[in-house]
């Protein structure tokens, strides 16, 4: 047998680091601060990384430690993501929208050797230490830290003198980052990411199937760095010489649409609610939103109108397919290249994207038994390099990972989402799709945002809500009722509603049933009928 002639080459994430700072050194990272937009080069950042490494490893951790953070996306976050990675130790980027309950169970799996937080959320980073055994090292970012007794200032860590021979990962099946899910279905769950699984990840969604992101782009990292490991976003932007733009805390629409027209932002994520905002805010004058190359909605499909309305504008937005336990991407929404505008926009409205290369993904069906065909309907199970296999602290791992959502995939690699398991309505022994019918609401001209959820019914064991946002507030509902018996089956049709003024959300962006469902069993809804 022949072998490979190749070089055996680590993919550790010091390589893709020491690229970014060397070959694009004076692209530029550009954080919102307190007092205004402060920039930095490549080169001043990893500086900065190689400093406050120095001082990690002399002072607070040992080899295979561990450094979690609380933090915005904000300069002195990416810079303790680079120092970590770069040199062996584990980054453990913790939710700031979680309870400290919840992030107490973080920091008791995790056991940080050090916590680098912003000082705006020192408190809650203290209420959720208060609630372990724990005594990390506390390095605050922000003036107000030195005011605070018995921590050490981030100013003072990166003061440190860099050292020319830090330490480097030696294996690319090192734990690299440990990213959590938001424990909206009991504790959050931790998944860690390899070397390899990140390196590979951040290849692929420079790829013009993906993100296509290049040298002359400006990506606005407004996916949190303990979110899928920001999808990656900041080191794609990074080995590829994109300028990074890091919103900090603020993330409201008016404080990002005018940072995407100031920095010119070519590329950036967000969930559908932000982006109808941004929309409406564009339609109105208020913000100009021509610089985005590609606007992709996560967390949950982006509704028809909010389609027509960015690419009416010459503005492409798709959604991506993705989890937690993939590192944000297991498929991508771009249209076939050859499809026209009617039958682009078809696919943007029924597919949640074409499988990436590195993804492989199979159809089981409710018997656990693969199901042959093309609109074999079941639950979604995916394999691939940046795949977990299993959570942190439970012994199973798995050669196929179950995602929870239904549906079916077509023979050109497009996926098409029918459900969540947990949200699936099953009325009368059949099932009925709540992303279904919520697409199909969503295509009324008066609709801006809706959700559907199961209820308990006397007769029928569930029934669906309809919580919708209206443009005009109020919500007609024998209009809507008319608007979708010629859309799904008649009896998919709900007869009770609600007028909402905002979908609520979990922490990661997505429409947050489980909550629904609760104010409705607590009786907080005006229920229409």
């Amino acid at each position: 047998m022949i072998e490979h002639t190749m070089q055996d080459v680590q993919l550790t994430l010091d390589s893709l680091i020491r690229h970014g700072r060397s070959v694009h050194a004076a692209k530029r990272v550009v954080s919102v601060t307190d007092d205004g937009l402060r920039t930095d080069t490549f080169a001043e950042v990893a500086e900065l990384a190689d400093r406050l490494a120095t001082w990690l490893w002399a002072e607070a951790c040992p080899a295979g430690g561990v450094v979690a953070t609380m933090m915005w996306n904000q300069v002195e976050h990416l810079v303790t993501y680079l120092a970590a990675t770069s040199t062996g130790l584990v980054l453990n980027p913790m939710n700031p929208r979680l309870d400290a309950a919840q992030n107490a169970h973080v920091l008791s799996q995790v056991r940080p050797d050090v916590v680098v937080v912003d000082h705006t959320m020192f408190e809650q980073c203290r209420e959720a230490l208060a609630e372990t055994d724990l005594a990390p090292v506390l390095v605050v970012v922000g003036e107000p830290a030195a005011n605070m007794p018995g921590v050490v200032r981030f100013a003072d860590a990166v003061a440190t003198e860099a050292s020319a021979e830090l330490p480097r990962p030696v294996s690319e099946q090192q734990a690299a980052v440990i990213a959590y899910t938001s424990g909206t279905t009991g504790p959050p769950k931790g998944v860690v990411y390899s070397h390899r699984s990140i390196w590979l990840h951040a290849q692929i969604i420079c790829t013009p199937n993906v993100y296509g992101i290049g040298e002359g782009d400006r990506i606005l990292a407004s996916v949190p760095i303990y979110h899928t490991n920001a999808a990656s976003l900041p080191l794609g932007g990074w080995i590829s010489g994109a300028d990074l733009v890091l919103p900090g805390s603020s993330l409201g629409p008016a404080n990002l649409g005018g940072l995407i027209e100031e920095s010119a932002v070519t590329h950036a994520v967000g969930v559908a609610t932000l982006w109808n905002d941004l929309l409406r805010w564009w339609e109105e004058g208020g913000v100009d939103l021509s610089s985005l190359k590609l606007v992709v909605s996560g967390g949950s499909a982006p509704p028809a109108h909010l389609i027509k309305g960015f690419r009416a504008r010459g503005v492409p937005i798709i959604q991506g397919w993705g989890m937690t336990e993939s590192i944000g991407i297991n498929s991508m929404g771009h249209p076939p290249a050859a499809a026209d505008a009617q039958t682009s926009l078809e696919y943007l409205r029924t597919y949640a994207g074409r499988i990436v290369p590195g993804v492989e993904l199979r159809v089981r069906g409710d018997e656990h038994a693969e199901q042959p065909g093309e609109r074999a309907v079941g639950e979604f199970e995916v394999r691939g390099p940046w795949v977990t296999a299993g959570y942190i602290g439970i012994a199973d791992r798995a050669d196929w990972f179950a995602t929870g959502d239904v549906g079916y995939l077509t023979d050109d690699g497009y996926v098409a989402i029918t459900d969540r398991l947990k949200d699936v309505i099953k009325s009368g022994g059949e099932w009925i799709s709540s992303l279904e019918l919520e697409k199909a609401l969503e295509t009324h001209p008066e609709v801006v945002r809706a959700s559907v959820v199961a209820i308990p019914d006397e007769r029928w064991q569930e029934r669906p809500l309809a919580l919708v946002v209206a443009r005009a507030g109020a919500v007609d509902v024998p209009e809507l009722k008319r608007w979708l018996q010629s859309r799904v089956p008649r009896w998919w049709t709900p007869e009770r509603w609600v007028a909402i003024e905002e979908i609520p959300l979990t922490s990661m962006g997505k429409p947050d049933k489980a909550r629904m469902r609760r104010a409705y069993a607590d009786g907080a809804y005006k229920v229409l009928t």
